[in-house]
């Protein structure tokens, strides 16, 4: 995954389609780049779609391992 790919996710976590987000940190979860941590935590907090919450926390989950 290309700096420029992980960019564009992190641009998506701000799209305004929750199932656009929900895949964005789906994806930014299997790429496993820390440097999505702050985007994920701010989506988890923010996010009012609990199914874009999950979905930032398993990306959490599996960052941290």
């Amino acid at each position: 995954m290309t700096a420029s790919e992980r960019d564009w996710y992190l641009r998506l976590l701000r799209a305004n389609a929750p199932y656009v987000r929900w895949h964005a940190a789906e994806a930014l979860g299997k790429i496993g780049d820390a440097r999505a941590v702050p985007a994920l935590i701010q989506a988890l907090r923010d996010d009012d779609d609990p199914d874009v919450q999950q979905s930032a926390q398993e990306a959490l989950n599996t960052i941290r391992r």
